[in-house]
């Protein structure tokens, strides 16, 4: 049933192959009085500025102006699509959401909100996003993850 040269041991219990699938007896689970880390299951969103450091070696104050009002539009959107910023520094924002389909669509707002406010600046001081999305668990400490 298991493969040769192996046992049935998992890290703290025995896998039991019944049918199709094996069972994992971890044998005397924690007492529940121990502390438990706190896990969740989160869309995490997270958004940077390509070329940040060209932009702030061109024109540094420019720079920070920039995305400080791109930083305002993006936690506008977070908050309007049910989301929470998590961290912002630099040129990066970090936030949570409890749907992924919350999360894709604040992109989407973002990125085409930012695209129409590069319009009124020269090439060379066009601020693009890229804007990542992942569904995954996490830890959760306090206010932040």
């Amino acid at each position: 049933m298991f493969p040769e040269g192996t046992d049935n041991k998992a890290s703290e219990g025995y896998l039991y192959p019944i049918g199709g699938f094996c069972i994992l007896d971890i044998g005397n689970p924690k007492p529940m009085t121990e502390e438990r880390t706190k896990r969740k299951l989160s869309a995490i969103f997270s958004v940077d500025v390509v070329g940040y450091s060209r932009l702030m070696a061109d024109n540094e104050e420019a720079t920070v102006r920039t995305i400080n009002a791109y930083r305002e539009v993006i936690t506008d959107f977070i908050t309007d699509n049910r989301g929470r910023v998590v961290d912002a520094k630099g040129d990066n924002v970090l936030a949570e959401f409890t749907s992924v389909v919350d999360a894709v669509r604040c992109a989407v707002d973002v990125q085409k909100e930012l695209s129409a406010r590069n319009t009124d600046l020269p090439e060379h001081r066009k601020m693009e996003f890229r804007i990542g999305v992942n569904l995954g668990d996490v830890i959760e400490e306090k206010d932040t993850i």
